[in-house]
């Protein structure tokens, strides 16, 4: 099970059989305007291309419904530098990207 940290934002509660993982939303930003949405995810551990692909579906689905272009960045709780993601996927026009940056 994978848990959202509560905040202000809808708490989604994600099961994946494939590993057990935290998460948190350091930011979420949606431009209604231009259907176009933002996040940036803080992990716990790294994860898989496949769990990245999955929770950005869940993401998609329960969080940005009505966005046609997301764009999520993923961050390791463990990296001293946030400035560069760990992982990126993104939703354009219903197809997701995924990107894992594992230098």
């Amino acid at each position: 099970m994978c848990y959202q940290e509560p905040n202000y934002f809808r708490q989604i509660e994600i099961s994946n059989p494939e590993n057990n993982c935290n998460f948190k939303i350091l930011e979420k930003n949606y431009f209604r305007h231009l259907k176009k949405a933002e996040i940036r995810i803080e992990l716990e551990k790294k994860v898989s291309e496949n769990e990245i692909r999955w929770l950005a579906e869940k993401i998609s689905d329960e969080i940005f419904r009505k966005a046609e272009n997301i764009y999520m960045f993923y961050y390791l709780k463990t990296d001293q530098n946030q400035d560069f993601a760990y992982a990126t996927s993104h939703s354009l026009d219903g197809k997701i990207e995924v990107n894992i940056n594992d230098w």
